[in-house]
């Protein structure tokens, strides 16, 4: 199902779950997504934080030990400018996976093989680091990786890595 706010926020409690058997999952926000869990068996996901609003930012329950988002489908994040000392954390165990931050730092747990595809990862505004750690699996990166602006881009595969595809830090 979709969820779309052309003003204001998204915000989902602790401990409860969005899920959707096999559809595709769509959460858009004029400003900040603030998520808990969100799993489909096989759907695609898409979420958008900062549609309306430049400094919308895409947020994460940090208590949570299992991951944020759950589907074998496809993941794609939109993060407006979150400052650059900030970082978005987010653990997950997904299909494939895109992702875009304008400004601030990401980091991606993955419990699983994790391949990045689609638009590739990226962040764009002052210093920007991009974090992708996976345990217990592979980390495939298909597209793009990019820091575009001074931060450092760091990998860890606890299996292993397979670099397809442009890494960029500049």
């Amino acid at each position: 199902g979709d969820q779309r706010t052309p003003f204001g926020s998204i915000t989902q409690s602790s401990q409860s779950t969005i899920s959707s058997q096999h559809g595709n999952i769509t959460l858009t926000a004029a400003d900040d997504v603030s998520i808990d869990q969100i799993v489909s068996v096989d759907g695609n996901i898409f979420i958008t934080a900062g549609a309306a609003n430049p400094t919308g930012r895409l947020t994460a329950d940090p208590a949570r030990n299992d991951a944020h988002i759950r589907t074998a489908g496809f993941v794609s994040l939109k993060s407006g400018a979150e400052s650059p000392d900030q970082w978005t954390s987010l653990k997950v165990d997904v299909g494939g996976l895109e992702g875009t931050w304008q400004r601030g730092n990401v980091m991606i747990r993955s419990f699983g093989d994790l391949t990045i595809t689609g638009s590739g990862l990226s962040t764009t505004g002052a210093n920007g680091d991009i974090l992708v750690v996976t345990e217990d699996g592979n980390l495939n990166i298909n597209s793009r990786l990019a820091s575009l602006s001074g931060g450092a881009v760091s990998l860890y595969a606890d299996i292993d890595l397979s670099i397809n595809a442009e890494v960029q830090s500049s």
